[in-house]
């Protein structure tokens, strides 16, 4: 029941920043909240003694100094809550990383005002704000970094913009809930390279054949499998879904990575280990391709291929 609560007190009644029609997020008049601070309390109770001494004592001095200082208490209210008013958050860019390294998220502020809003704190809830001046008419970015310790799919935790500014008497924030985040890719294995098991082509032959045709054997179907690839005649003989390998490709040292070649290892280190060979062969400007149970990736090289087979990798399920 807390937790429902909780759920509905974050969805329905609590006030966090909303996204604009074009993707980005300003901070509007009920976003915003706002209490004294420890220092504007203090202030709140010298004014209250300030005016019981002077009705006691029908100090007109101390009515003047109880009135004007309380004025300075409510204008730096009024102050603190407009130093956010109005801040726009146009854009959020993080990652990709490893896992067991730290993600760092940039956010794009910008300030539409002719006034400057200094002092903007930005940062998480409950770790370290980081304190900038946005000038007038300016974009600022603020920078946050955050562990990745597991492969998949990290989303950037809820975030709080503050300000104590003029006086730090009140303590203004509001709550950026954005929908971003980034990819964390598995962690490289520590060592390890590519063996015969995996090599389609090398100067011309290879180990299990030469030619871009060369028909090596049948393997399981696993989902995702080009349809091309499937043997139908050995379906239509009642002999399961099989699906065709060939050796060869464009040019000496071609690999394919295939999951159930390491079928010994559990599920993270076979993950682990892929990720050391893409990398390997990247490096080394060697055409590669990789097959998962629903994956394919046929072979190539460059940064696409190998932001795509390490995507693959790192939205592995298990």
């Amino acid at each position: 029941m807390f937790h429902s609560l909780k759920a509905y007190w974050r969805v329905h009644i609590r006030r966090s920043v909303r996204p604009q029609s074009d993707g980005s997020f300003q901070v509007g008049l009920r976003s915003i909240y706002i209490l004294p601070s420890r220092e504007g309390l203090v202030m709140a109770l010298l004014l209250l003694l300030m005016l019981i001494g002077s009705v006691n004592y029908g100090s007109n001095l101390g009515y003047l100094a109880t009135f004007f200082l309380g004025g300075i208490w409510i204008i730096s209210l009024f102050h603190t809550w407009r130093n956010l008013f109005q801040l726009k958050i146009l854009s959020v860019r993080g990652g990709p990383v490893f896992a067991g390294n730290m993600v760092r998220f940039e956010l794009l502020i910008q300030n539409p005002d002719s006034n400057p809003h200094p002092a903007v704190s930005l940062g998480l809830k409950l770790g370290a704000q980081q304190a900038a001046t946005i000038d007038a008419a300016s974009d600022y970015t603020y920078a946050i970094d955050l562990p990745a310790p597991k492969r998949g799919r990290l989303k950037l935790p809820e975030l709080t913009l503050s300000s104590l500014y003029p006086l730090g008497l009140f303590y203004a924030w509001c709550y950026l809930s954005l929908d971003a985040g980034c990819i964390v890719y598995p962690k490289p294995a520590g060592q390890g390279e590519p063996s015969a098991l995996h090599l389609l082509k090398r100067e011309g032959r290879g180990p299990q054949g030469q030619g871009v045709d060369d028909f090596i054997g049948h393997r399981r179907y696993q989902p995702g499998d080009p349809p091309a690839r499937i043997d139908w005649k050995v379906h239509a003989r009642d002999k399961g879904m099989q699906s065709k390998r060939f050796a060869g490709s464009q040019g000496g040292g071609d690999y394919l990575f295939d999951w159930d070649r390491l079928e010994a290892m559990d599920i993270e280190a076979r993950l682990s280990l892929l990720t050391r060979y893409l990398l390997w062969c990247e490096k080394r400007q060697l055409n590669y391709g990789l097959c998962l149970p629903g994956f394919y990736s046929p072979i190539g090289r460059g940064e696409q291929q190998l932001q795509r087979c390490l995507t693959a990798l790192a939205d592995f399920p298990g």
